[in-house]
Formats: C-alpha cells, sequence, structure tokens
C-alpha cells in the first residue's frame, strides 16, 4: 500500500511538471562516486538494474541531465544511457565514466582528485548534484571536502549532495544486505550542509530509491512545482502515515 501511493505521489508530481507549458528545461550536471568493494556487490547490481529508469524519469520532469560516474570497470551502464557495451559503456557527452578505483572510505576524496578527468563534461549553466554510494564512512571530513570542492570550481557553490549509506545500525527486520557497515557520518553532515538527502543503502531498495526518490529530491531542488501538488503530497504521507500506524504490517 504504501509502495503504491508513493507511486500516485509521484505520478502526479511528474504530470504536474509535464503540464507546466512554460516550464523551461533544466539543465543538472549529476556526479556520482561509486565504492565498487566486494561488499557492495548487490547494491552496484541494483544501481545498473535502476539507472535507465532514473535517467527517464528525470527527463519527464523538464531535467536535461547529464551524468559523470567515478568508478572501476565493473560498473557498466546499459542502453540507452550507457553504450549498450561493456565495460566500455561511456556514451558522450550525455555520460562520463572515469575508470577510477573507489574504495570504501575514499569517495569523496576521488570526486576531487579526478576533477581533471570531468570537468570537460560540466555545463557551465548547469545546476550541479553529487551522489555517493558506499557502506562505510569517508576519511575525508565533511567540511574539508566542501572547501576542496568550491576552490576547485566554484560553479558548485549550491550543488546538492545524495548519500547512499549506511544510514544507522544494521536492521533486524529486514536484516541488512551490507556484509560490513560503518555508519557514514561524514555523509550525513555533507547532506545537512548542502540541503541534499540521504537513502539508507543497506535496508532500502537501491534500484526504486534511485528512480524514483532520488529522481524526485533532485527534481525537488531543481524544478519549480506549484505550491497546491506540494500540499497535496503533504496529504498523502499524511495518509500514508495513518495507515502504516492501522496496519503496521
Amino acid at each position: 500500500m504504501k509502495l503504491r501511493l508513493l507511486n500516485i505521489l509521484y505520478t502526479v508530481l511528474i504530470s504536474s511538471s509535464i503540464s507546466n507549458a512554460n516550464a523551461a528545461t533544466i539543465p543538472v550536471d549529476i556526479i556520482f562516486a561509486i565504492d565498487t568493494s566486494s561488499s557492495m556487490s548487490s547494491e552496484i547490481s541494483e544501481l545498473q538494474n535502476g539507472f535507465n529508469g532514473f535517467a527517464e524519469n528525470l527527463s519527464t520532469q523538464n531535467i536535461d541531465a547529464r551524468f559523470i560516474i567515478i568508478a572501476n570497470n565493473s560498473i557498466c551502464i546499459p542502453a540507452p544511457t550507457g553504450s549498450g557495451t561493456c565495460p566500455l559503456d561511456e556514451s558522450l557527452p550525455t555520460y562520463q565514466h572515469v575508470n577510477a578505483t573507489v574504495d570504501s572510505q575514499n569517495t569523496l576524496n576521488m570526486i576531487t582528485n579526478t576533477y581533471s578527468q570531468w570537468s570537460g563534461s560540466l555545463r557551465t549553466n548547469a545546476e550541479k548534484e553529487i551522489v555517493v554510494f558506499t557502506d562505510n564512512n569517508s576519511s575525508l571530513q565533511a567540511s574539508v571536502f566542501d572547501s576542496n570542492l568550491l576552490a576547485l570550481d566554484s560553479s558548485f557553490q549550491d550543488y546538492d549532495f545524495y548519500g547512499f549509506i549506511a544510514a544507522s545500525t544494521a536492521p533486524l527486520f529486514p536484516p541488512s544486505r551490507c556484509t560490513s557497515i560503518t555508519i557514514g557520518a561524514e555523509y550525513q553532515t555533507l547532506a545537512s550542509l548542502t540541503g541534499g538527502t540521504i537513502f539508507d543503502v543497506c535496508a532500502g531498495n537501491v534500484s526504486n530509491d534511485l528512480q524514483f526518490e532520488l529522481s524526485l529530491a533532485i527534481s525537488a531542488n531543481t524544478v519549480p512545482v506549484p505550491a497546491a501538488v506540494w500540499l497535496f503530497g503533504s496529504g498523502l504521507l499524511g495518509m500514508i502515515s495513518i495507515l502504516r500506524r492501522k496496519n503496521p504490517a
């Protein structure tokens, strides 16, 4: 029931964006840093399966997205976002794959360390978003990363950070999918600093969160939505809360 209602809300928000004939297409550059450690294998598979749905959902919301993925070649995004061949999945100019080793603690470091390799794909007029996938914490403090990034490129001044991270201790039910877990405290701090969102990579459904929740969060931060729609959404979420209390199962 909860998923059905969320999908109804998502459909209403998309319909509102599409019906707004005066809404201009907004360019958004999205940089992903993906931890490809063995503990992330199932989450990476879900990411690959859901990426095209994520890209398609953004396009229906008047977002002209360009994607940059920083990860080794174990990541392969299928067509139409990717090229359709592996491991050479890059499809410029809309999708760039930077082949780099991102491990459990260096995701933030690798974003700035590889800047010279992907900065050419950025658009000067595009809004900037950063997304990290990992089940560990960052060895680099959130405030230091933020300062380093802005020193490299001032166009990131208003970027939003989204973390698919271990957001809490492993739940008893349903059991955590993470084989090792360290709370991503620095990522939580960075999301708070930039006004972004955290998703629990260990307890949630990565493919669903990527396609629906992340695309909706990015849209909310970039595309204005009529106030009446947000009021409807608030009411619908309130209904979900009531239903969950009445029927915990």
